[in-house]
């Protein structure tokens, strides 16, 4: 059975990606507690054959109770996912530009198979984690709707979430007109009036889902801080994943966690911040910080409170302080503050 599972799971991937879908392998980093639950390490997550057959069969399931849905016209939720902005996609295909990865096709209707390709132009790569997080940052955010709009990323025409019912609402509402479905009741003979509610329950589920999931990123930046608090001074490998005028955002390889390269600590040169190409230039040596470039750091600070990592470039010490300037007082104020005493 398994043997039979592990070609159909061929099968089923196989025809997905001749129709367009967008495969994300995105490295993520399982935090590993003590018993007193306190964070002693970080695990990359795998992706085995068996996670792979169960996201597969999971898909084709999803996708056949949408269209079931769908065509009897009962009210449901769908989860759709749009396709994504012209102005997006133009800057994605600028940035990817300056790493020499071609995105061609018309942005104002770009297939997902030109994403697809993007991403294939990088596996095995270094960067390929970095296109990864770009390539999905420039989609919107899926959601949940009674129309059955289609999905994206997946390149589906039908989609829904119907595989957990146990933990998501919107799982539990499809299960619960699967089986009206099954039991011949008509759609139109329905005395809770699902279809008047239905919009602002995916609405609801949308939002509640989208909170969710800020929590998880806090809880687990809170948890990768803590387990970095005592390593100030130490080196890591990095690579820069933002660049804005005030500084470089970099993601520690090994920790799956982003940190601050404030501007002020590049004491090598005075840097030039191109919005357009994402880069900060040194002016009068030429040094160029892009996104995507693989560099090293030193974390020079952690601030628990606001779970928050300072660092800077590995060899560049920062400028000197400039001494603070006395700022001098009128004759007014001087006579003010003597009557004070």
């Amino acid at each position: 059975m398994l043997d039979n599972a592990h070609e159909l799971l061929r099968v089923l991937h196989r025809r997905r990606v001749e129709r367009g879908s967008i495969d994300f392998d995105l490295p993520q980093g399982n935090v590993i507690l003590d018993t007193d639950g306190v964070t002693v390490g970080v695990r990359p997550t795998d992706r085995t054959v068996a996670h792979r057959l169960i996201e597969e069969f999971m898909i084709a399931a999803n996708e056949a109770v949408s269209a079931e849905l769908a065509s009897h016209e009962m009210p449901a939720l769908h989860r759709i996912h749009d396709p994504p902005s012209r102005d997006d996609l133009f800057e994605l295909r600028e940035i990817l530009k300056g790493l020499g990865i071609e995105l061609s096709g018309d942005l104002d209707n770009l297939h997902p198979g030109a994403l697809q390709k993007v991403l294939g132009q990088v596996v095995g790569r270094p960067e390929e984690p970095f296109v990864s997080t770009l390539v999905l940052r420039s989609l919107r955010q899926a959601l949940y709707a009674p129309e059955a709009r289609g999905h994206y990323a997946l390149a589906a025409r039908y989609y829904t979430h119907f595989t957990s019912p146990i933990r998501r609402y919107p799982d539990l509402l499809v299960h619960r007109q699967l089986k009206a479905l099954v039991a011949g009741r008509d759609p139109n003979d329905d005395p809770t009036r699902l279809d008047e509610r239905v919009t602002a329950i995916g609405e609801r589920s949308s939002f509640t889902e989208r909170r969710a999931e800020r929590a998880e990123r806090i809880v687990l930046q809170w948890k990768l801080v803590r387990l970095l608090a005592d390593r100030a001074g130490d080196t890591f490998e990095g690579r820069i994943t933002g660049i804005q005028p005030f500084g470089i955002f970099v993601v520690l390889t090994e920790y799956y966690v982003d940190g601050l390269v404030p501007i002020r600590t590049l004491g090598d040169d005075f840097y030039v911040y191109d919005e357009a190409r994402h880069t900060l230039t040194g002016k009068d040596h030429g040094r160029v910080f892009r996104l995507g470039d693989a560099v090293r750091v030193v974390l020079s600070d952690v601030d628990q409170r606001r779970r928050s990592l300072n660092l800077k470039i590995e060899g560049l010490d920062e400028p000197p302080a400039r001494p603070r300037r006395r700022r001098s007082r009128s004759p007014g104020e001087r006579t003010r503050r003597r009557g004070r005493r």
